[in-house]
């Protein structure tokens, strides 16, 4: 691994381990839109996950991202993501991540399409995927809202 990749890996988990020492669990919530912004200025439409995974692949952040969902969540598989290490990190310590900014640009878009933010639930890894689940928040018709992928 590179000194800048490693550096920023661990600038990360730092960052985010502090928040978590400071807040707990709860400081998830105030992570939701961490990297939203610079992902928002590279597409045309910000509530459109295919372009957002297309994103994801061209500047090498994942290779790929599957989809699937059921009544209350949307499964997210990631397949190479770049902050993969840094998730493995926390795992190791018996420590959720507190965010992720790939997993965050894809709940931005839900919300833009739905009007209602999914929370993120616990990650876990295997290989070279990382699994990330995403509560669908909000009332009925959000809940009824198949096909968001």
């Amino acid at each position: 691994m590179a000194f800048l990749d490693e550096l920023k890996d661990q600038l990360l988990f730092d960052f985010q381990n502090e928040f978590y020492n400071e807040r707990g669990t709860g400081g998830k919530y105030r992570l939701v839109l961490a990297g939203t912004e610079l992902f928002q200025k590279y597409l045309k439409d910000p509530s459109d996950t295919n372009e957002i995974v297309e994103l994801f692949k061209t500047e090498r952040l994942a290779a790929d991202v599957e989809f699937s969902e059921d009544e209350f969540q949307i499964n997210e598989k990631v397949r190479q993501c770049v902050f993969r290490p840094l998730c493995a990190k926390f795992l190791a310590i018996g420590i959720q991540p507190m965010c992720c900014p790939l997993t965050n640009a894809l709940m931005k878009a839900i919300e833009l399409k739905t009007g209602m933010a999914p929370e993120m639930l616990p990650v876990s890894q295997e290989e070279d995927v990382c699994k990330v689940g995403l509560g669908k928040m909000g009332n009925d018709n959000v809940v009824d809202a198949k096909g968001v992928f």
